[in-house]
């Protein structure tokens, strides 16, 4: 009775599997997907504007697509974090190899959040139509947070602050009030841009960075923003406080919501393998370390990679401080350094690099883009008489003009795809097994020996086949490292003869194999099975189930993969 019981349950998981299989196929019919009439990258989206875009994306793709808010803005609004996996393929998404895009710290580069976007609809859009696509969300979990800062985007696109801070009311001017003197668009043309007045004295003009009136009725005009906090600045890893009095990198590490319900997520969720984040300003490749010059213990894997993305982007690449300036308690430094996540930063747009034979001269930049400068125009000030407005737009040194969005996107999309398919990846490649009687029989027929218990010796091989090693270099000298697990679980009425329960691998390099024997001892005649787990957090979990079944004469073992 028991052994057609134990049989019954290994049909019924059989038959399950292949109905979960089925069914991630019945997924993905062009049938069940709306129309796609809410999505476009034509312009910059504000916060409510993207929230619509992403529930609308839900609602076309809900066997993909997870969406879910992960913390709240300094203003209150909600931060949300996109999931993407066929969740009918394979284990788990916590248990699939996982990558992370971070999408816009800074407000007034709303570009980032675009680039963010434009990822997340391409890979729902082309599941089941392109093969790569297909593997990777077969096989890995992807997560987007494509806003951190809502507050400063909304700032930038709704008031024209260029707003790169977060919204904590800060009093940059030392004077008891907060965000009193922020720039205004005093003159009316929707855009902020300089300001500037004629000094005869001097004989030259006094420039005021951007347009506006002295609020605070100081003598100082735009002395006051709106915030704030300068989230990537505002990681553990690296972190120092601002050198002035003004706490623009926050009063201690992960201080504002935003950082902390990045580090929240992050932390529970240590399949991240990988991971990216947008800027713009420049058009380069940027890897840690960021707060010094000294070189990361995995220099020759992000040099290896960085060629192949300067390749596939057209961007220039380097490590931060060579390349663009030191900088402490980012993003990047704090996922590489605490996590030991392979992590890059794309600034994907800006004058920076624009030449790369001339890095820092502006020059080509501005006659491509000739609205970054306006023409300087007289306007009389409520308070210093006659001005002059106009000069540098400086919203346009951080974003494209609105039909270059989606170049911007494509092009950084190779390498995006790039960081999320050389993820580690454990895959059980062989098993064997060997049948064997005990030595000693305990009862004889007439035909032949009769063994109440006979031993099954199982061999396998596992291979992260990834292009990344299961651990960074970085994490195994630091000691942050989790180890491969190989666990062996049997049933009941079997038993563990020889072997380990549990063995551990420090870490697997690319392409390397190892092996793992057990020999269990089953009962003759029964239906028993044993139960292969391997699994690292940022590799990947594979199962494979054995039922063997032991008679007389024969024993037959079935192999199931768990997906």
């Amino acid at each position: 009775m028991k052994m057609k019981t134990v049989l019954c349950m290994f049909l019924l998981l059989v038959l399950t599997c292949s109905f979960n299989g089925s069914t991630a196929a019945l997924a993905w019919s062009p049938r069940l997907q709306p129309k796609p009439r809410e999505i476009s990258f034509d312009h910059y989206h504000t916060y409510s504007e993207m929230v619509r875009m992403l529930k609308t994306m839900r609602c076309m793709f809900p066997r993909l697509m997870q969406l879910y808010p992960i913390g709240e803005s300094f203003l209150g609004k909600k931060i949300w974090a996109v999931e993407i996996t066929n969740r009918f393929y394979g284990p788990r998404p916590s248990g699939k190899p996982g990558f992370l895009f971070l999408g816009e710290h800074h407000g007034d580069e709303v570009i980032a959040k675009e680039v963010a976007l434009y990822f997340i609809w391409y890979l729902l859009t082309n599941y089941g139509k392109d093969p790569r696509v297909t593997y990777l969300l077969n096989t890995r979990t992807v997560y987007v947070i494509p806003l951190v800062n809502p507050d400063g985007n909304d700032l930038t696109l709704l008031q024209g602050q260029c707003q790169r801070l977060n919204a904590r009311p800060l009093d940059e001017d030392l004077d008891g009030l907060f965000d009193e003197d922020p720039p205004e668009d005093i003159n009316g043309d929707g855009i902020i841009t300089e300001m500037r007045k004629w000094d005869e004295t001097l004989g030259d003009y006094i420039y005021f960075p951007y347009e506006g009136v002295d609020n605070d009725g100081d003598g100082m005009v735009n002395e006051d923003f709106i915030g704030g906090v300068d989230l990537n600045r505002n990681y553990e890893y690296g972190w120092q406080p601002f050198p002035w009095d003004v706490p623009y990198f926050g009063e201690y590490p992960f201080s504002e919501p935003e950082t902390q319900a990045v580090r929240n997520f992050v932390l529970t969720h240590p399949n991240i393998a990988t991971g990216f984040d947008t800027h713009s300003g420049a058009q380069i490749i940027l890897y840690p370390w960021s707060h010094t010059f000294e070189q990361p213990p995995d220099a020759n894997t992000y040099e290896t990679l960085s060629q192949k993305y300067s390749s596939l982007t057209g961007y220039p690449y380097g490590q931060t401080p060579y390349v663009l300036y030191p900088c402490t308690g980012t993003t990047m430094d704090w996922m590489y350094g605490s996590q030991g996540i392979m992590h890059f930063t794309n600034e994907v747009f800006g004058p920076y690099y624009f030449d790369p034979e001339d890095p820092f001269d502006f020059t080509e930049f501005i006659e491509a883009y000739p609205d970054v400068e306006y023409p300087w125009q007289e306007f009389e000030h409520p308070q210093l008489g006659t001005v002059e407005i106009g000069g540098f737009w400086f919203f346009r040194f951080y974003n494209p003009p609105e039909n270059e969005i989606l170049e911007v996107c494509e092009r950084n999309l190779p390498m995006v795809l790039n960081l999320v398919e050389v993820t580690p990846n454990l895959e059980i490649t062989s098993i064997r097994f060997y049948v064997s009687e005990p030595v000693m029989p305990s009862t004889v027929t007439r035909r032949r020996p009769y063994f109440p218990y006979r031993d099954i010796t199982i061999s396998i091989e596992l291979t992260n086949q990834g292009f990344l090693n299961t651990s960074t270099q970085h994490a195994l000298q630091s000691g942050i490292a989790q180890p491969v697990t190989v666990k062996l679980l049997v049933s009941p009425n079997a038993k563990l003869v020889e072997g380990n329960p549990v063995t551990k691998f420090d870490m697997l390099q690319s392409n390397q194999t190892v092996g793992v024997s057990w020999k269990i001892r089953v009962k003759v005649p029964s239906i028993s099975w044993a139960l292969v787990t391997a699994s690292t957090p940022k590799g990947g979990t594979e199962k494979l189930l054995m039922v063997i079944k032991a008679l007389p004469r024969t024993t037959t073992v079935i192999t199931v993969p768990i997906r």
